[in-house]
């Protein structure tokens, strides 16, 4: 993003767009050796409230629009991609507490399978569970903060007791919303 090396203030600005059959080209290799190509950067996420924040949903444009034009078939998505699941997590009084008064973080100390963690997509729901109570929210894969991993939260209804059936019609919109959905070239 020129803008943010130059410092020419907001916005995405490509350095340079053709550099994005490059990019292709490093695709097409790591394919036909069975692996996936990663772009990422600091940016949170790709979009908020649907409006392009970062300038990785732009690069991704390109690199559809690159292959579009050589024939080929590519699909980007919002790393760690995949269909989003549902597993619940036992948490203390005092978190599920927290949880319940909108917090936006779900820490989860230092997991055993981190990998599996890490593994989560994005709009994957949460049951939280405290004694008999439990509520539900929208989470992505774990970050490290603050000196532990924590689930992000990605959405969650102003009433606690929203049903995961809502929370899982939700998902969708909210995926979109926040540009994690798979894009195709085609």
């Amino acid at each position: 993003n020129r803008r943010i090396r130059e410092g020419e203030g907001t916005g995405i600005k490509i350095d340079d767009p053709s550099a994005a059959e490059d990019l292709l080209d490093l695709a097409v290799e790591a394919a036909k050796n069975g692996r996936r190509l990663i772009f990422f950067c600091a940016c949170i996420r790709p979009k908020a409230q649907g409006c392009v924040r970062c300038h990785r949903v732009r690069v991704a444009t390109l690199l559809r629009l690159a292959a579009k034009r050589r024939g080929l078939k590519v699909d980007t998505v919002e790393w760690p991609g995949g269909k989003p699941i549902h597993f619940e997590l036992c948490v203390d009084a005092d978190l599920f507490r927290s949880v319940a008064r909108g917090r936006w973080s779900i820490p989860i100390g230092h997991p055993r399978k981190l990998a599996e963690w890490a593994g989560i997509s994005w709009g994957t729901t949460v049951t939280v569970i405290s004694g008999n109570e439990s509520l539900h929210r929208l989470v992505g894969p774990v970050k490290w903060e603050k000196g532990e991993w924590i689930l992000p939260v990605l959405w969650q209804f102003s009433d606690p007791s929203t049903s995961l059936e809502s929370y899982r019609k939700d998902v969708l919109p909210v995926r979109r919303n926040m540009g994690l959905l798979t894009c195709r070239s085609n």
